[in-house]
Formats: C-alpha cells, structure tokens, sequence
C-alpha cells in the first residue's frame, strides 16, 4: 500500500505538494549528496542540506555495495520524511516516491 503525504510549502498558503509511492529500499536517500543533486538544490531555490551522515549506526551495504537500513521500521525521523520535496529525489530517479504539485 503507498503512502499519501501533504505539506503546505509556506505559511502564506503557497499550494500543496502531494507525494506518492512508497519507500523501494533503493538506497540513494542514504549516499551523500552528488554534485548533481546539490546543483538541483542550488536551482531550485534550497539550500542543500546533507541528509546523510556518515557513521549512521543503521547503515549497512549490501553485498553489490548499495545502502540500506538494518532497522527500517526504527529509521530515525530524517530518514522516515524523506523527501520531502520534489528536488530531494530530482536526481535520484529509482526512488519509489513521486510528486503531484
């Protein structure tokens, strides 16, 4: 079953971003930012933020070297709103989430 999630944008009323899908284990929300990906920040209008920091203590690689998490149901709460924002996955096109704007 996907998930539904609604933020408003502004305190101002901006219009809403919808996002869908869910979670596909893929990983890249774990690697840090590319330069592509801060590049997308940078055009969009954001600061890029890292989401990821190294030495997570849930972080894991499996063994064709992507990430995961060794405990998904206990991720902390940086890693379960991920994203947020249609630029966090602009560059990370397997994610399984996407936007209605």
């Amino acid at each position: 079953m996907g998930h539904y999630f609604q933020e408003n944008m502004g305190s101002d009323g901006e219009k809403k971003v919808i996002r869908l899908g869910e979670c596909n284990q893929c990983g890249l929300c774990c690697e840090s930012p590319t330069p592509e990906r801060v590049e997308a920040y940078h055009k969009a209008g954001h600061e890029c933020k890292t989401q990821h920091l190294s030495g997570c203590p849930f972080e894991a690689r499996t063994k064709d070297g992507r990430l995961y998490c060794t405990d998904y149901d206990n991720r902390p709460e940086m890693c379960r709103v991920f994203p947020q924002h249609p630029v966090d996955i602009v560059t990370i096109p397997e994610c399984g989430y996407s936007f209605l704007v």
